[in-house]
């Protein structure tokens, strides 16, 4: 029985703030590097520095917004970079950062619990790491179109997904996937054509 009040009470809330969109995209735009265009925004983003978002695009940010669990809003954080993303962009309490460029393309649809980051954060060398040094310079990432990141995937510094490719549930990106491409592990890049062919 609770679990049907409790369904009911995030619809309600989802509605709010389906309704609300306008008002929050709005809200956000107050600041001079935030722009975000037409979003339906579902609970409140983290958004910082210089973000903007095209029309068409979802960020759900409301725990539990979907079937796998949200745990975090989406956070959009760009330091002394810029985030971009292009249009119908959708994700559950995904996290970017960063440090120089984050440029994401159409279509993109992105599951609970991704991390996008152009910076280490953090240096190799203990040493360095004590005296809180900067690590080794950020790299650009790019994100073509019609790309579907899993749940919990990370993008890390200097990667580029080419368009239409599927990085699966789990796997850390450290190295650049060409169009087309599935991706189970980090190891196993499969093309998509091959797929299809083995199938048939």
């Amino acid at each position: 029985m609770f679990w049907i009040f409790s369904d009911f009470l995030f619809k309600l809330r989802r509605k709010f703030f389906c309704q609300a969109s306008p008002f929050i995209c709005n809200a956000y735009n107050l600041s001079p590097s935030v722009s975000i265009k037409n979003t339906a925004i579902i609970g409140l983003p983290y958004v910082r520095g210089n973000v903007s978002i095209s029309p068409g695009s979802v960020l759900v940010s409301l725990r539990d917004g979907n079937a796998l669990g949200i745990h975090q809003p989406c956070r959009l954080v760009a330091t002394s970079g810029f985030i971009e993303i292009g249009s119908h962009f959708r994700a559950s309490g995904v996290c970017i950062y960063s440090s120089l460029s984050v440029v994401i393309g159409d279509h993109v649809t992105v599951g609970p619990g991704v991390t996008i980051i152009d910076d280490d954060m953090h240096p190799i060398d203990p040493d360095r790491r004590r005296l809180n040094l900067q690590g080794a310079p950020p790299q650009p990432i790019k994100i073509g179109n019609n790309v579907w990141l899993c749940k919990d995937v990370t993008i890390l510094k200097g990667v580029e997904i080419g368009d239409r490719s599927i990085i699966g549930a789990g796997v850390v990106v450290s190295k650049s996937i060409p169009p087309d491409t599935i991706v189970t592990h980090a190891d196993a890049a499969i093309a998509l054509k091959n797929l299809h062919s083995n199938q048939s």
